[in-house]
């Protein structure tokens, strides 16, 4: 049976977030942010400043990238202190998704084990906002959160109950970014569309969202220089639409290997899927399909979608190769049994055998670049 649900009420563009002021009155706030780099974005104080208007806001900063289920307990633990009515969540992906993580278990008894089984019994008693400052995590409209455990691996948390409540993307909340964080963002953001065209769990629906999302990225991330304020409307916008397909699809194998990077090369997480996309076309270009020949007229009218998207990745100084990343001959066995391991290999459209996949990136790793 095909599905589709998006329960997060989502605003976007300039001056989008003014509409928390007639949203939220007379309420106790919590903002969650990361480190306080976002401090010197202009539109970031504005937005503190109108919710300090009405309301009584109280400030939860320092989540780490990769967070740890201790800090999602711990900030859990500062909700239910402060007896907040809303938490405010701005930031990139970790911010977003430790809080959203933090609300999601907030009443339960056993929290821990609550997020390892992916299990929640009592529903949360604040409403939860979610505003993201990269354009490529989407988890501001899915159920996801990526959290890592006490032994260094990422696991998805989610249940049905996990989406936030609102979602508000504001183009100039990108400001602050060096543009090659906002091409890592955005090219995640890519991934998450591509791989979700290319599940197994994929529908009419999610499929247009899906191409919708990657034309925004090929055409405004080259531009954004040039159409600031649009582009970054736009890349965020890409980016929202690549969590909506997730939600229903999930990742699948350019995720899936890049967890190995992410846990034991210490690579981040954008960087570590751009090093992978490439490998992705052209393990796609090996398959016959009408799918499949769709995509690639989409990506290119050229002959070699493999290498316009190297060409693509590089333009925008981003990996597009393992060997770009560190990953050394001697560590490719522990690092492909790691990724072939993982849940997402099964949401791969077509069914992977291990030593076919094995061959194939083995022989693409193996190339001099």
């Amino acid at each position: 049976m095909k599905r589709f649900f998006s329960p997060t009420r989502l605003f976007w563009g300039n001056g989008s977030s003014d509409s928390l002021e007639g949203i939220f009155k007379e309420r106790k706030i919590m903002v969650v942010i990361g480190r306080g780099s976002i401090k010197r974005n202009g539109k970031f104080n504005e937005m503190v400043a109108k919710l300090k208007k009405n309301n009584e806001v109280v400030f939860f900063e320092g989540i780490n990238e990769n967070p740890l289920i201790s800090e999602v307990l711990k900030l859990r633990e500062f909700i239910k202190k402060e007896r907040v009515d809303v938490v405010v969540a701005i930031g990139g992906g970790s911010v977003l998704d430790c809080a959203k993580a933090s609300v999601t278990v907030l009443n339960e008894n056993n929290p821990e084990v609550s997020l390892k089984e992916k299990k929640v019994v009592e529903n949360r008693n604040v409403v939860f906002v979610a505003i993201p400052t990269t354009c490529g995590t989407g988890s501001e409209v899915d159920q996801y959160a990526l959290i890592t455990d006490e032994n260094g691996d990422k696991f998805s948390f989610f249940t049905e109950n996990s989406f936030p409540d609102y979602a508000f993307l504001e183009p100039m909340l990108l400001d602050t970014l060096s543009f090659r964080w906002i091409a890592a963002t955005a090219i995640d953001a890519f991934c998450h569309s591509l791989e979700g065209f290319f599940s197994i769990r994929s529908n009419d629906i999610t499929e247009n969202l899906a191409i919708s999302s990657m034309e925004n990225i090929l055409e405004f991330l080259p531009i954004v220089s040039e159409k600031k304020e649009e582009s970054f409307e736009k890349l965020l916008l890409a980016s929202s639409l690549g969590g909506m397909v997730i939600a229903h699809t999930g990742t699948n194998l350019i995720h899936a290997f890049g967890y190995y990077l992410t846990k034991v090369k210490k690579v981040p997480h954008s960087f570590a899927n751009s090093s992978l996309l490439p490998f992705y076309i052209e393990y796609l270009k090996e398959i016959s399909e009408e799918k499949v020949d769709f995509f690639m007229g989409f990506l290119t009218p050229e002959d070699n979608p493999g290498e316009y998207i190297v060409d693509f990745l590089k333009k925008l100084n981003l990996p597009a190769h393992l060997k770009e990343v560190e990953l050394k001959e001697e560590e490719f066995d522990d690092f492909f049994e790691y990724g072939f391991s993982k849940p997402n290999i099964g949401s791969f459209f077509k069914k992977v055998e291990k030593k076919e996949i094995y061959d194939r990136l083995k022989e693409w790793f193996s190339r001099e670049r």
